[in-house]
């Protein structure tokens, strides 16, 4: 009796063995890259771990996995959201579909249908991004913490740094056509393009006591620059000269 025992259990692992195999298949261990398998089944192609995905990102472990979550890890596909979670500091839309948002440690994300979803970019930095602006919809101008310009060439997909030669904080970017385009932040500092944002030059308003915080041109001639101490400028050619506003309690505005 206790021989036939045997012989019915060792029947029986030999017929559930490959059941058991099927559905739980081995890594192959031959290729460079082992497949990595979630309950028996084949993860998504093109799966990165977070260490792959961040690589060079001067980021600690927590803030990859809470702020720039992946689509999948071993267990979970996350559906929702699907864009890092920072805080969003600028923002600026094309037209009515196209538009892009920046922000913490080097956030930009686009989106192409007005807003419904976006997608992730590259972008490179883990400096602070604050303002982001596009005249043609193709060349887009990124601006941050410590002097950091970016431009994109192909509508925000891929981006890469832009030297300014300047490493105060850069507040606002505006391009008014496809060459002409002005930077503006702390320091103070002032930035011209003449050639769609690949080189930047100073510009000098004669007023360095104060920080800029924004700027905004109605055309290329006439043009405003907002700081710090209650102080505006304005030119009316082509940034060439800059005029001083006091701001008076009356709210009785003089441009020297």
């Amino acid at each position: 009796m206790r021989t036939l025992i045997m012989i019915i259990a060792f029947v029986c692992i030999l017929v559930t063995e490959p059941a058991a195999q099927q559905y739980y298949p081995q890594q192959d261990t031959t290729t460079e890259k082992p497949v990595q398998y979630r309950r028996g089944i084949e993860l998504q192609e093109g799966y990165q771990s977070y260490d792959e995905k961040y690589s060079g990102k001067n980021l600690s472990l927590w803030e990859k996995r809470s702020l720039f979550p992946l689509e999948s890890t071993e267990i979970w596909t996350e559906l929702n959201p699907k864009v890092p979670r920072v805080d969003y500091i600028g923002i600026h839309f094309f037209n009515p579909d196209t538009g892009w948002a920046v922000g913490a440690s080097g956030s930009i994300i686009v989106s192409t249908n007005s807003g419904i979803s976006w997608k992730v970019a590259e972008s490179s930095t883990t400096n602070n991004l604050y303002n982001v602006h596009s005249f043609d919809g193709m060349v887009v101008i990124a601006v941050g913490s410590n002097g950091i310009i970016l431009r994109s060439a192909d509508a925000g997909n891929t981006w890469q740094q832009i030297p300014g030669g300047v490493f105060g904080d850069l507040r606002r970017v505006q391009m008014l056509n496809d060459t002409l385009g002005w930077i503006c932040g702390l320091g103070p500092t002032l930035l011209k393009t003449t050639n769609s944002g690949l080189t930047w030059i100073p510009v000098n308003t004669g007023f360095p006591s104060f920080d800029y915080w924004s700027l905004d041109f109605y055309n290329e001639n006439i043009g405003y620059i907002a700081g710090s101490g209650l102080n505006i400028q304005k030119t009316t050619n082509k940034g060439l000269l800059w005029k001083g506003c006091i701001i008076n309690d009356d709210f009785n505005d003089v441009f020297l």
